[in-house]
């Protein structure tokens, strides 16, 4: 394995894991908002006022759990798809990355109502 070989793969790896890092750390963050919060939660701002706008608050958990296995699936893709094409796994982490951030901050701005 070369120098560039080993870079590689750190970078792909910090990558990977600031990713997932911020999925348990935003998990732990739930379960302790997760008294705190009311039955119902506002998720779909896109619908008229009311019930339509409101899903039950293990529908969070059950989101953020898909959101953790598409972003491991993610991983796997990434090293299938580019194969040896760095910059093509780097750039498929990556957008698995900014799909967690944007995740991450809708659920933040509904739970920041509560707490």
């Amino acid at each position: 394995m070369t120098n560039r070989d080993s870079q590689k793969q750190n970078t792909e790896s910090v990558i990977f894991a600031s990713g997932l890092v911020m999925l348990i750390t935003f998990s732990l963050m739930l379960a302790w908002a997760w008294n705190k919060l009311p039955p119902e939660l506002p998720w779909f701002y896109s619908l008229p006022w009311g019930d339509q706008q409101l899903i039950p608050k293990w529908g969070m958990a059950v989101a953020l759990f898909f959101l953790s296995l598409v972003y491991l699936l993610n991983k796997r893709l990434a090293t299938w798809v580019a194969g040896e094409d760095a910059i093509t796994t780097r750039a498929v982490l990556l957008g698995g990355v900014i799909v967690v951030i944007l995740f991450i901050s809708s659920i933040a701005r509904v739970i920041d109502i509560f707490i």
